[in-house]
């Protein structure tokens, strides 16, 4: 089960991205948000407290602190929450077409 189950705004979104820290890039998996967290699986383990960037579908990069991981499973903390505008598109993007 998803840690941002129970987070009220929460949407699922399943869309491949990427995370940086300096200049340095990993491929990862988006699968759930809020406007304050997010949800995301990747290969590399990002120890807690981890600050990165990560890549949001349609809106670009938005700096991210790991705040628990399980094995590939993070969760982290948006540094700067998003904004309803910013959650509107991301939701957009999550709907099936």
């Amino acid at each position: 089960m998803s840690p941002l189950g129970a987070v009220k705004n929460a949407i699922r979104l399943d869309a491949a991205t990427h995370v940086r820290s300096g200049s340095s890039w990993w491929n990862a998996q988006i699968t759930s948000l809020s406007n304050a967290l997010v949800e995301f699986e990747s290969d590399t383990e990002f120890a807690p407290l981890c600050g990165l960037w990560l890549s949001l579908p349609q809106i670009g990069g938005w700096p991210i602190r790991v705040i628990e991981c399980h094995g590939a499973r993070h969760v982290a903390e948006f540094r700067l929450p998003l904004r309803p505008h910013e959650m509107a598109r991301l939701s957009e993007s999550a709907r099936p077409r």
